[in-house]
């Protein structure tokens, strides 16, 4: 024999002004079994029941009272609810900032005290996340995550440059003879549209004293011209970087007093000066033993 219903759902959840309600209601009995308000005026503001189930966004706050009922072809049962409506909660913004190394957001741009919040960071090319600075507000980021205090929050992402090592790769140790008219070849592991500068001894040089290539990083041909203007010793080269740099060492020795190949030159000059005096003898003493 067909079985009247029994509502079996007690009680009700409670709501919140402004915020989405669902709440599906559970009855024993023969099926079908249809469902309705005995009162729909008595419903919340924004609320409404089909199918067994409450849903809506209520718009007011209070404690309401109403009657649902569910029949089958056996009978008819009633059941008495009181919903609990809710004052909406305060919302307080959240606002995240950055130093300009990256972008930097909040899962949500507003929340009620006690929401956890989260937040998210990447960093842009060359830059690392450093830390989350506290503007406003009174919390403790932890794992990228805090609640919400009573109250607005303002935080900002901070962020650093990467550090960068360079490294000369060639040229380094090179000798330049004043006067001998040959250039020095450096090469560093830095791109060259990185570059910032070229120094010797602290000094920037000249772009009209170097040429600049790309190589397998930055090439810089030191001139000659420019290397004889140097004194003899030991001269830093540094390649700059922005913040970054790395160095090289050269040296420069003096102009030779003769020149490669010459000590045969001479040597034959002083041969042929003294066959030159031998001669010279010669006619002399044969001159004195004519007068004799």
């Amino acid at each position: 024999a067909p079985v009247k219903p029994a509502i079996t759902t007690k009680e009700l959840p409670e709501a919140t002004v402004g915020k989405t309600y669902s709440a599906a209601l559970e009855a024993d009995g023969t099926r079908p079994i249809t469902w309705s308000a005995k009162d729909e005026a008595a419903l919340p503001d924004g609320i409404i029941f089909a199918d067994g189930k409450l849903t809506g966004i209520p718009t007011k706050s209070g404690t309401y009272k109403f009657t649902i009922l569910a029949k089958n072809e056996a009978g008819t049962a009633e059941q008495v609810y009181t919903l609990v409506i809710k004052e909406a909660e305060k919302a307080y913004t959240i606002t995240v900032t950055t130093d300009g190394g990256g972008n930097a957001f909040a899962s949500v741009p507003q929340a009620a005290e006690g929401t956890k919040i989260t937040l998210s960071v990447s960093a842009k090319e060359g830059y690392t996340f450093k830390e989350w600075k506290v503007l406003e507000g009174t919390i403790t980021i932890k794992d990228n995550t805090f609640l919400m205090p009573k109250e607005n929050v303002s935080v900002k992402a901070i962020f650093e440059k990467k550090a960068v090592t360079y490294k000369v790769t060639k040229g380094s140790g090179g000798i330049h003879q004043i006067g001998d008219g040959k250039a020095l070849s450096f090469t560093c592991s830095g791109d060259p549209k990185d570059l910032t500068g070229i120094y010797v001894d602290k000094s920037l040089v000249n772009s009209t004293y170097y040429t600049l290539k790309s190589e397998n990083g930055t090439v810089v041909i030191l001139k000659a011209e420019y290397l004889d203007k140097l004194k003899v010793g030991t001269h830093t080269l540094k390649f700059k970087y922005g913040d970054a740099s790395a160095e090289a060492s050269f040296k420069i020795t003096a102009k030779s007093a003769v020149k490669t190949g010459d000590t045969t030159s001479v040597l034959i000059w002083l041969f042929s000066l003294g066959i030159a005096a031998i001669a010279v003898a010669a006619i002399i003493i044969q001159k004195r033993r004519s007068i004799k």
